[in-house]
Parts: structure tokens; C-alpha cells; sequence
């Protein structure tokens, strides 16, 4: 598959900053990175981007940010108005307008227009000024009401909408150098017209072939949570999240802790947040 056009460069980059693709996978920046058309940058506490964009100019992306680079944004070639015109003959709206405004038949002149506009149309039927593409009617819940005899009570039914099926969770894996944060990507496998109670949860892997991180120590117990794409991020409370209706992608960050004074190898260590709603659990590592 094609790789989307290159239309920025990280110049400047001070913390933390991601990238994040249509797919929802995170890269973390750093100076000389190149941006690709719809990838959004999402900047981390205290942390600031400096772009340079395709068309030369220079963006700066201050903390706890998120920009979606696409072409309108930073590309050299930008849509103009021609590219939302609307097109037209001007024969066709003419003869329209003109039996319009003398008070004609309209009818006879579709009539008569559309055999020609069948023939030069290769397989477009009607006439040669206006196309339908489609018709889109909606129709609400109704209301009946049935009587057998006079003055009898009616008997009533109500339409509505079958109730939703409340969606499951899916988290992902994330690995970070200690010191780092750690932002796990949460999705719901459908949208929800009304909030969804997701349960959150630090623990360790139950497999001995792994190091455990020590919660509280190797990783901070707080957790933070942003439902606008890190825009602003907000503790977690209680353990649960409220996702708005609508959405289905959210992400959660958990700070994790470097050695200090001296900072010593340990290897590889784990832990896991566990995501649970109504529906399934789920577990990132």
C-alpha cells in the first residue's frame, strides 16, 4: 500500500510528542521525523513541536496538543475555490430559468428534453440539467389506534428503536523506556448513543517468564485519561471513565519512573492496564 504524501518535518522537538495514523498506531517523534498527509501530532505535558510544513512556513505545537496535518493544513498544492465549485451548462440552467420566469410549462419542456438527453447521456437517463442521484426519506416511530365498535377505548401501538447492543473494549500494547509515559489506545467496538462505564485497572502479567514492574515504584498508580486526542488529559477517579456517546476511540497514560539517583539496567519489566465494560475485559501490556 501506498505510504501518504510527506508534507511536514519535526525541526525542534522538546518531551514527549506521538504521531498517530488513520489506524490509531502511536510512533514517538523526534527531531527529523517527517509527518504524513492526515497523521496527527499529539503533544504530551510540557512538551513543544516545531514544524516545518511543505509550503515552507514553520507550525509550533505547544503542549498537551493535538494537529491533524492534511493538505488544507500544510501541503504546497492547496484546494482552491474551483475545487468546490459547482459545475453546470449553462444552456440547460438557462432554458430552465427562462420558462420559469415566463410563467411556462415545465413539463413540457422535460418532456421534450428528455429523449435527446437519453441519447447523448450514454446510459444517463432524463433530461440534460438536472440528475438525481438519489432520494433519501426518513420515517419516524408512528402511532396507530384500532376501534371495533363505537365509543369502544382504542387500542394503541407505539414504534420505537431496538435497544442498542452495548459495546466491548480492545487495548493496546505500548512499550516505553522507563521515565517515559505510557499511552495505551482504548476502542469500543461500536458507538454508543449514550456513555459507556469503562472500569480501569494497573496489575502485572500472570506468566513467570516476565519481570513485573512494581506498581507505585517502577510506575506511578495515577492514571489520566483524554477523550479529544490528548488535547487535555484528566485523572482517572475511582477507577472508572465515562466515554461520551459517540466515541469509540480514547487513550489512558500512566507516568513510568526512571532509577534515580543512578539509574541501574534491570531488564524488561511489565505491567498490564485491563479495561472492562458490561460486555468483555481486556488487557494491554
Amino acid at each position: 500500500m501506498a505510504q501518504a504524501a510527506v508534507i511536514a518535518k519535526v525541526s525542534s522537538l522538546t518531551g514527549e510528542a506521538y504521531a498517530r495514523d488513520s489506524a490509531g498506531n502511536l510512533r514517538r517523534l523526534k527531531a527529523g521525523d517527517v509527518i504524513r498527509e492526515g497523521e496527527v501530532v499529539v503533544s504530551g505535558n510540557g512538551a513543544q513541536v516545531v514544524l516545518a510544513l511543505a509550503d515552507g512556513r514553520s507550525m509550533v505545537i505547544a503542549e498537551r496538543q493535538a494537529v491533524t496535518l492534511d493538505a488544507e493544513v500544510a501541503a504546497q498544492d492547496k484546494p482552491d475555490a474551483s475545487d468546490s465549485a459547482v459545475a453546470r451548462s449553462g444552456g440547460g440552467f438557462d432554458q430552465l430559468a427562462g420558462v420559469i420566469a415566463d410563467g411556462g410549462d415545465l413539463d413540457a419542456l422535460l418532456d421534450a428534453e428528455a429523449p435527446a438527453a437519453g441519447e447523448a447521456a450514454s446510459g444517463n437517463e432524463g433530461h440534460s440539467f438536472v440528475e438525481f442521484l438519489r432520494v433519501v426519506e426518513s420515517v419516524d416511530g408512528q402511532q396507530y389506534g384500532f376501534a371495533t365498535e363505537r365509543n369502544a377505548p382504542e387500542d394503541t401501538f407505539q414504534g420505537g428503536l431496538l435497544p442498542e447492543d452495548p459495546p466491548g473494549i480492545e487495548v493496546s500494547n505500548v512499550t516505553v523506556s522507563e521515565g517515559q509515559t505510557a499511552i495505551f489506545t482504548l476502542t469500543l467496538s461500536n458507538p454508543s448513543a449514550n456513555p459507556t462505564t469503562v472500569t480501569l485497572n494497573l496489575g502485572n502479567t500472570a506468566v513467570d517468564t516476565d519481570t513485573d514492574a512494581t506498581l507505585g515504584s517502577d510506575l506511578s498508580n495515577d492514571l489520566y485519561v483524554t477523550f479529544d486526542n490528548g488535547a487535555t488529559w484528566t485523572p482517572v477517579v475511582g477507577g472508572q471513565v465515562q466515554v461520551p456517546a459517540n466515541t469509540t476511540t480514547f487513550y489512558v497514560s500512566v507516568q513510568t519512573t526512571a532509577d534515580e539517583p543512578t539509574q541501574v539496567y534491570e531488564g524488561p519489566e511489565t505491567f498490564t492496564l485491563t479495561a472492562t465494560t458490561v460486555t468483555n475485559s481486556a488487557t494491554g501490556v
